[in-house]
């Protein structure tokens, strides 16, 4: 027989599509963890915010990465945090919550990179901690922020790492808003939580491409017995009814 964890696969990938349950556990457990960080003025998200995370600050949640034991569902939650944190981003309006270089925000990857961490302390020394310190808040009559001018040094030897960051900066357009950054998910266009990304991630099929011989098997148009004949011949698995006879069955002896 074909192996489990070939089954568990997405048919484009060589396997039956089947929802792998250690994958669906911890894809929902995730689920339920954003929907803690999301709605918080729910009453079971508040009850959980007393009593595991009393002491962080609403916006801080998401960062935190204490172990906190409790019960049962709290801990599937919380195991599955670092799904979120992937996964999850800052929608910025007035860049009161997003932290500049640690928070992923607007749609684009966290801007620390390790060539940067000379430049971030000695930004940070100034107090610019969040998305809003680096506005020109002199500039926001238009339509969308501008940015501050990075050269913060007299001396500035790193010139150079500043330039790159403010090419990066040009990328994340942000329009004019009066309103607290959200927290979205994902690049869906209405920020809620899906479930097919949650399972992509988990698996970590992302990176491989489809294989256009099950596409192909898929697509065709003949018998569904058929179909899983092939797939198990491309596995070089079949069913006969040798095979089927050593596990108990009667029948005949051929193929």
């Amino acid at each position: 027989m074909v192996a489990w964890d070939t089954i568990f696969r997405p048919k484009n990938h060589g396997g039956l599509g089947l929802d792998d349950p250690k994958v669906l556990n911890k894809v929902l457990g995730a689920k339920l963890c954003w929907r803690w960080v999301k709605y918080l003025e729910s009453q079971w998200a508040r009850f959980w915010k007393d009593k595991y995370t009393s002491n962080w600050k609403n916006s801080n949640l998401i960062r935190i990465s204490d172990i906190i034991k409790g019960s049962y569902i709290w801990n599937k939650a919380w195991e599955n945090k670092s799904i979120v944190q992937k996964i999850s981003l800052w929608e910025i309006r007035v860049a009161d919550l997003a932290l500049f270089w640690e928070d992923k925000w607007q749609q684009e990857p966290i801007l620390l990179r390790e060539d940067f961490v000379e430049l971030k302390n000695d930004i940070n020394t100034k107090g610019l901690l969040r998305v809003k310190d680096f506005w020109d808040h002199t500039s926001s009559e238009g339509k969308w922020r501008t940015w501050k001018n990075m050269e913060f040094r007299d001396e500035n030897p790193l010139k150079v790492k500043d330039d790159a960051l403010l090419g990066m900066l040009d990328q994340r357009k942000m329009l004019v808003l009066e309103d607290h950054d959200q927290r979205r998910w994902g690049n869906n266009n209405e920020g809620t939580f899906n479930l097919k990304e949650a399972k992509r991630l988990v698996s970590e099929l992302d990176s491989n491409e489809p294989d256009r011989v099950w596409k192909n098997l898929w697509r065709h148009q003949g018998w569904m017995k058929t179909k899983l004949f092939m797939w198990l011949v491309h596995h070089k698995k079949i069913l006969t009814w040798e095979n089927i006879r050593k596990r108990g069955v009667l029948g005949p002896s051929i193929c």
